[in-house]
């Protein structure tokens, strides 16, 4: 029986095309798949400087496993790192939509006349859309550990009294979530923190906090709020779900390579 591991017929570094992707180069090489190509040890300085795995720039060269046994490490390591994220998401979704139903904000809705900026609420949930950014990310990008110390700063520190202090604070969450690694495609990930994103989930509240003169008085949209995040907890958790199928999947297929070989003559 051959030893193992077996090593692939693969060149040492690719360079990518126009429009080339991760799948597409994990296919061409014979790998597992995308994930276990990116997520392999011999490309941790790719991770740092192509941050965004659906985004890679023609002309960037990529470093290819030439073992079963890197990929199946890099593998196992990205299935622990998903199921991780999954349990603090759901866990944030579920403190999110508490802060959104209980008594403070049925209060609020109940005096939905009175203009009353609910600055507890406001610093509730962007405690947990900081612990979304933070634990969404990889965190080996000096910049983006900056900008999300600037919002964590931000939340510790200022008095959430007025609108101008509660839109740049959610400013600051969404510079940091532009800068900061993404383990979901970012359109799905962003859809929690991006404030120019059709899914923002805070997005009307972004909208209360800096109304048009003529509806200064506008009633705190609490229903949209609670609309809004719905929207992301659909996205978000079925997006984690879908990236943990296909790690499962590529490590399914690199078993049957593996012992595709291991039965081949030598």
């Amino acid at each position: 029986m051959p030893s193992e591991p077996r090593r692939l017929e693969a060149a040492r570094r690719h360079s990518f095309a126009a429009g080339e992707t991760l799948t597409a180069v994990a296919e061409a090489h014979g790998l597992s798949g995308w994930q276990g190509l990116y997520y392999a040890a011999v490309n941790r300085d790719f991770r740092r400087r192509y941050p965004d795995p659906w985004r890679i720039p023609p002309g960037a060269r990529i470093r290819l496993p030439t073992t079963f046994l890197e990929q199946q490490q890099a593998l196992t390591e990205r299935l622990g790192q998903l199921a991780r994220l999954r349990a603090t998401v759901r866990q944030l979704l579920t403190q999110q939509r508490d802060l959104l139903t209980g008594a403070m904000t049925t209060r609020l809705a109940k005096e939905g006349e009175v203009p009353i900026v609910p600055g507890e609420l406001i610093r509730g949930l962007a405690a947990t859309t900081l612990r979304a950014i933070d634990a969404s990310q990889a965190g080996e990008d000096r910049l983006a550990g900056r900008s999300l110390a600037l919002a964590e700063d931000a939340l510790e520190r200022w008095p959430l009294v007025g609108r101008p202090e509660c839109a740049t604070l959610f400013s600051l969450l969404a510079r940091a979530a532009a800068t900061r690694f993404w383990v979901l495609p970012a359109p799905v990930a962003r859809a929690w923190c991006e404030v120019h994103g059709p899914n923002f989930w805070a997005r009307q509240l972004i909208v209360w906090l800096n109304p048009p003169p003529a509806a200064a008085a506008r009633p705190f949209p609490l229903a949209g709020l609670r609309a809004a995040q719905d929207v992301v907890a659909a996205q978000v958790d079925p997006s984690l779900a879908v990236l943990r199928t296909t790690a499962l999947m590529e490590r399914n297929r690199l078993a049957r390579q593996r012992d595709r070989l291991a039965r081949a003559p030598d």
